[in-house]
């Protein structure tokens, strides 16, 4: 979250990488699967 009002600017897997291309982890390799209604989980 960023700026004021706070808006998404991107996910963070659970082990603390930001991810960068898709929903794939490059630190980890954890597939993070997002949901229509913006909820994430492993």
């Amino acid at each position: 979250m960023a700026g004021v009002p706070a808006r998404q600017i991107g996910w963070v897997c659970e082990c603390g990488e930001t991810l960068k291309n898709g929903n794939q982890c490059p630190n980890c390799g954890r597939t993070i699967i997002i949901e229509n209604n913006g909820d994430a989980e492993a």
